[in-house]
């Protein structure tokens, strides 16, 4: 996918297809389950004048230094409902159904992340 700005206000109203600063998250993590994504390669076309680095963490760290730290949080964390985006609708339609789970999960033997920083169309348990 290529993702410039836009003024089309199906696509503008999605913070990629903006100027605004994105907050911290895991890619796809409204995606059902089974369309997880698990890697993403990233490649900047037309670097930004300013800004636009990335930041990268090792989520099996985090969970393990969150577990020390506070053990309580860490299992709420892997509540199946732990997370829940809504569904996406325009006009009745549902564009992306709703998507619930975990925010640290089991995946093949490794940690699966899957966080928003958003503060809009998230809801946490």
């Amino acid at each position: 996918a290529h993702i410039t700005p836009t003024s089309d206000k199906q696509q503008g109203e999605f913070i990629p297809y903006t100027t605004k600063p994105i907050g911290w998250h895991t890619d796809g993590y409204y995606n059902p389950l089974e369309q997880r994504i698990r890697s993403f390669s990233l490649f900047c076309v037309n670097p930004a004048s300013s800004g636009g680095e990335n930041s990268w963490l090792d989520n099996d760290m985090l969970y393990i230094l969150l577990r020390q730290q506070n053990s309580e949080a860490a299992d709420l964390l892997t509540r199946t409902d732990a997370m829940t985006i809504p569904a996406h609708s325009e006009n009745g339609k549902i564009l992306r159904p709703k998507s619930v789970g975990a925010i640290f999960m089991p995946d093949h033997n490794q940690l699966y992340l899957r966080y928003t920083q958003r503060k809009k169309y998230v809801q946490f348990t």
